[in-house]
C-alpha cells in the first residue's frame, strides 16, 4: 500500500525565516534521499525566495495573493497535482509571511486529499527582537499570534540579536498562546530538529476555530511594491535606504552592484539587510519587492532611481 505524503507548514511573520528554514530543511531531506516539493506563496508578483530551491525540486509558486484569502482554493488543486505528478515523502508549503494558518490547513485537509496525504505539522518562525519589541500594528500583532498558537513548533530565530533574558520572556510569552507547542532558539535558522517532532498529525480544524480577520490588503494594509531595478546601486546607500524606510517589514529581489560584478539575493528583514552572490542566474532580472504597511509607490520609485550609478 502507497503510503501518504506528508503536508508540512511553514508560517511565521514576514522577516522571521522561514526561507532560511525551508533551504536548511530542504538540504537534510535531500541528504536522507527522500523526494520533496515545494509550494512557495508571495504577495507580490514575482516570487524571489523560489531562487534558493534545489534544483530539480518540484515547485508550484502561489503569486499575487495571500493563501489564507484570495487564492486558498487553488492550494489545494496545487497539491493534488503535485500528488497525481509525482512520486513524493514530503510537501513544504511556506506561506506568506501574512498568512493566517487555519486557512492553509484547512486547504491541507481537504476532502480531495484524503487517501494521498496528511498534515503532518505547522511550523512558524518567530524573529525574538521583532516579537519582543512588537512594533507594529495592533492587527499584525494579533496576526503574529495567530500563526504562534496554531503551531507544533515555534522557532525562535535570530537569537544573536537579544540577550538570554529577552529570549525567556519570549519563550515566556509564547507558552502563554500555546502551551503545547515545541520551542526551539536558534540564530540563521540553524537548527536540527529531531526526527520524531514531526511525527505529529494535525486533526481538521473547522473555520469557526479562527475568529481572525486576516486579509491582508484591507485588514491588515500591507502593500506589496514590486518594481524594476534599472541599473546597478552602491550597496552602502542600498542598504542605508531600505533600513530607513519606516513601516517597511520585508523587502527582497535581485540586484546589481557597483562595487561588485554578478547578480545578488538581497533580503532586508528588521533592520538587517545581506547579500548573497547567485552562483546561478536562472535568467532572473534586477528587481526589488517591498512588503510594509502604507507604502507609496511614486516616492519610492522616485528614491530608487536617485540611487542609480
Amino acid at each position: 500500500m502507497k503510503n501518504k505524503t506528508e503536508l508540512i507548514i511553514l508560517t511565521g511573520f514576514l522577516g522571521s525565516g522561514k526561507s532560511t528554514l525551508l533551504k536548511r530543511l530542504l538540504k537534510e531531506e535531500q541528504q536522507k534521499g527522500r523526494r520533496i516539493a515545494v509550494i512557495m506563496n508571495e504577495v507580490g508578483k514575482v516570487s524571489v525566495d523560489s531562487a534558493t530551491i534545489p534544483e530539480k525540486t518540484p515547485i508550484r509558486e502561489m503569486l499575487n495573493g495571500c493563501i489564507c484569502c484570495s487564492i486558498q482554493g487553488d492550494l489545494t488543486v496545487q497539491i493534488k497535482g503535485l500528488l497525481e505528478q509525482y512520486e513524493l515523502d514530503t510537501i513544504y508549503i511556506e506561506a506568506t509571511g501574512v498568512a493566517h494558518p487555519l486557512e492553509i490547513m484547512n486547504a491541507c485537509t481537504h476532502p480531495q486529499l484524503i487517501g494521498t496525504s496528511y498534515l503532518k505539522s505547522v511550523i512558524t518562525t518567530v524573529h525574538a527582537k521583532q516579537w519582543f519589541e512588537k512594533k507594529m500594528s495592533i492587527k499584525l500583532r494579533k496576526l503574529m499570534n495567530e500563526q504562534i498558537r496554531f503551531a507544533d513548533l515555534v522557532i525562535i530565530n535570530h537569537t544573536d540579536r537579544v540577550d538570554s533574558s529577552t529570549i525567556r520572556e519570549v519563550e515566556a510569552g509564547i507558552k502563554h498562546i500555546n502551551e503545547n507547542a515545541h520551542v526551539y532558539d536558534t540564530s540563521f535558522a540553524s537548527i536540527q530538529l529531531p526526527s520524531n517532532e514531526l511525527d505529529k498529525q494535525k486533526s481538521h480544524l473547522t473555520n469557526e476555530e479562527a475568529e481572525f480577520d486576516a486579509h491582508i490588503h484591507h485588514s491588515l494594509h500591507i502593500r506589496t511594491v514590486t518594481l524594476p531595478i534599472l541599473s546597478a546601486v552602491e550597496r552602502v546607500a542600498f542598504t542605508n535606504w531600505l533600513c530607513q524606510k519606516d513601516q517597511l517589514y520585508r523587502a527582497k529581489g535581485f540586484i546589481q552592484l557597483h562595487e561588485t560584478p554578478g547578480m545578488f539575493l538581497f533580503n532586508l528583514s528588521y533592520g538587517d539587510v545581506a547579500f548573497e552572490r547567485l552562483k546561478k542566474v536562472r535568467q532572473q532580472q534586477p528587481i526589488l519587492v517591498l512588503i510594509g504597511e502604507r507604502l507609496d509607490r511614486e516616492m519610492i520609485e522616485s528614491e530608487l532611481s536617485r540611487m542609480y550609478v
